[in-house]
């Protein structure tokens, strides 16, 4: 019924009795209670923003699927809406969706709602109406390369008011308009800037006090997500993160999505009105969401990183927004770990693949040494903790600016030699080393050492002096991997059930078994891997900055030579923007006109619809009937219990 009735081709082709008032009851548990307003002849004026640009740079997901603008309202169940739009929105991909939780939960084992409880209504004339049995959020869906401004669009009918808390380009919400806003009657909210959007239950929010700070700090994550990788923030071309929490997780485990659903709440639990969720309270509280988001940015990385890099977001975001140490940064990217970077390369160093010179586990089975570990995505914490920030954003902003051109790159490497090369460009000197100690060997090491040499790019002091540095740390004997594995695991728990391939069970495996002759092996890889690019000679390392702790904490940038001269985000109103067309076909008929067809109340009288049915007028003498339980019908003549047999259809006429 969902799909294939509560379409916009059978809601304005059919009776509009056959949708009003039938609500279905369990609404009331999912999405939400939302009794319908007093007055559906309201009209409320709601500004969006119908402009979603072109991509710029390499597009990330969802890019070019619509963007989603909240309107603030709530689609009662079994009320019809109107939507009045401009005509520049008309037969031009724009959509009302009705229900913000546009996840399908029918390949889920367990059933907690309906698997599809929206709706979606093309807008292909100047009114739209709108309907849902279950009700929902009224949003427009703004196509790809949509560009008419700011615009105003008129809703009313059966809708009300849901808590909204924007801080958009044209829409300064403050502390003070919360305040009136947040107890509306719709049981979602919505909160949205220029990068990014929240919907949340109702109950979670109505005690919340400064959203203002909230949306600040959301704000300052979203400009590090898109700095981290190059992208001027103004030129995203819609919410950099879209947050939403549902009964279910998206998909099967963790991941990306516009929304973003990968937490859950209980319909039955009041909340008080503030609950205690990072979402509401804390936006950096969760790295689990930058790790999905930095999946979701579709962005370049060394053979075997895919779960190990989009861990990286979360530590520019901390240390560059908020002030973090860099190292306290990158430590907390993943959680429940004690890594800094000198530990993941402790972490790395005591394996027997290192021991042994092989690359870094990248099998993608238990076994594996990149994913979901820090020694996976270290490499980035040593360029930065060497190089800089700057280093590593301009690298990305190349591979935009790169992307925009159509340039590819066309020096005959594999890709992992020509990551390398362009790495090493932008850093200034040969990062070849660097790359290998984590375990990633170059693929034609002579192509790759001529193309180096032809860049004029020399060996590097601190990679140089990073990697004697390391060697300093490899734990030494058994009694120093057990005092190892209690800086990472404090009390060095036995944990019997743990997997030994890896986490607390393979340092289980190995803390017996560790001893001198292994640490011989790795301090041995470590020298050949030295003397293969910089030669056995002596090498004075005093006052060369590798990150160490006595070189203090990682400079933050304040400013990126390549984030200058951009436009500004606009947010300009289109010409024809205010007021929206009239929804009549004769504007005498009220002053402001409701979008909903005008009612004839002479239709209604006397009473037409049987057997205490309840008449509501329509246009130029029409009505249509709402029928009591047990009967159906245009009129209600129709007995449900005792109607007609075999399928058959009554139909009253002559008297019978």
């Amino acid at each position: 019924i969902i799909d294939e009735v509560y379409n916009a081709g059978v809601l304005a082709g059919c009776c509009q009795s056959l949708f009003q008032g039938r609500g279905w009851k369990t609404a009331s548990y999912y999405p939400g209670p939302a009794n319908p307003p007093l007055d559906v002849s309201v009209v409320h004026t709601i500004r969006i923003h119908a402009d979603v640009p072109a991509v710029w740079g390499v597009p990330v997901a969802f890019a070019k699927d619509p963007a989603r603008r909240p309107t603030g309202l709530y689609l009662s169940p079994g009320q019809l809406g109107a939507v009045a739009v401009p005509p520049g929105m008309v037969n031009a991909g724009f959509k009302v969706l009705v229900g913000a939780q546009t996840v399908d939960n029918s390949n889920k084992r367990q059933h907690r709602r309906m698997d599809r409880v929206t709706s979606t209504f093309e807008i292909t004339e100047a009114v739209t109406l709108i309907a849902n049995p279950l009700g929902g959020g009224v949003y427009i869906l703004v196509p790809y390369l949509a560009a008419l401004g700011v615009v105003d669009v008129r809703i009313s009918g059966g809708v009300i008011k849901s808590p909204l808390f924007q801080r958009t380009c044209f829409n300064q919400m403050t502390n003070a308009d919360w305040l009136t806003r947040r107890t509306a009657p719709g049981p979602w909210a919505d909160f949205e800037t220029d990068l990014f959007m929240l919907n949340v239950p109702s109950s979670w929010i109505f005690a919340l006090d400064d959203p203002e700070a909230l949306m600040q700090d959301y704000d300052k994550c979203m400009t590090g997500a898109a700095e981290y990788l190059g992208y001027p923030a103004q030129l995203r071309n819609r919410h950099v993160l879209y947050l939403q929490n549902d009964l279910h997780i998206k998909h099967g485990a963790y991941g990306i999505g516009y929304p973003q659903v990968n937490n859950l709440y209980n319909p039955w639990t009041t909340y008080n009105g503030y609950v205690s969720h990072w979402l509401v309270r804390n936006p950096t509280g969760w790295p689990v969401a930058y790790h999905e988001l930095g999946h979701a940015q579709l962005t370049s990385f060394y053979r075997g990183e895919t779960e190990a890099f989009c861990n990286y977001m979360w530590a520019y975001i901390r240390h560059v927004q908020y002030g973090d140490n860099f190292n306290a940064a990158f430590k907390g990217s993943m959680s429940h770990s004690n890594y800094e970077p000198d530990e993941a390369a402790v972490h790395w160093m005591i394996t027997p693949n290192f021991r042994a010179g092989n690359e870094m586990d990248r099998s993608n089975t238990p076994f594996d040494e990149f994913r979901y570990q820090h020694r996976g995505y270290a490499k980035y914490a040593d360029i930065v903790r060497l190089f800089g920030w700057e280093m590593f954003t301009t690298f990305y902003h190349q591979e935009n600016l790169d992307y925009n051109a159509g340039v590819t790159p066309n020096d005959g490497l594999h890709r992992t030699d020509s990551r390398t090369l362009r790495l090493s460009i932008k850093a200034g000197v040969d990062l070849t080393p660097l790359i290998d100690f984590w375990g990633i060997r170059p693929e034609g090491p002579d192509s790759l050492r001529a193309q180096v040499e032809a860049a004029g790019l020399g060996p590097s002091a601190q990679v140089r002096c990073l990697l004697v540095r390391y060697r300093t740390l490899i734990p030494v004997d058994n009694a120093a991997f057990n005092e190892f594995f209690e800086k990472i695991h404090p009390g060095r728990p036995e944990s019997p059930n743990a997997d030994p391939r890896y986490g607390i069970g393979w340092y289980n495996v190995w803390r017996d078994r560790y001893n001198e002759t292994m640490a011989e092996e790795a301090q041995a890889v470590l020298d050949s891997i030295i003397a293969k690019y910089y030669g056995t000679g002596p090498f004075d390392c005093q006052g060369v900055v590798t990150g160490a702790p006595e070189d203090g904490d990682v400079p933050r940038p304040t400013g990126y030579s390549w984030n200058t001269g951009w436009p500004a985000r606009t947010c300009e109103a289109a010409p024809w923007s205010s007021p929206s067309p009239e929804p009549s076909p004769s504007p005498a008929k009220s002053p402001a006109p409701s979008p909903l067809p005008s009612p004839s109340p002479s239709a209604c009288s006397p009473n037409p619809c049987l057997n205490g049915g309840t008449c509501t007028p329509g246009e130029d003498g029409a009505h249509s009937c709402v029928c009591a339980d047990g009967f159906t019908g245009d009129s209600c003549e129709c007995t449900i219990q005792t109607g007609c047999n075999s399928d058959g259809v009554c139909d009253i006429g002559r008297g019978e």
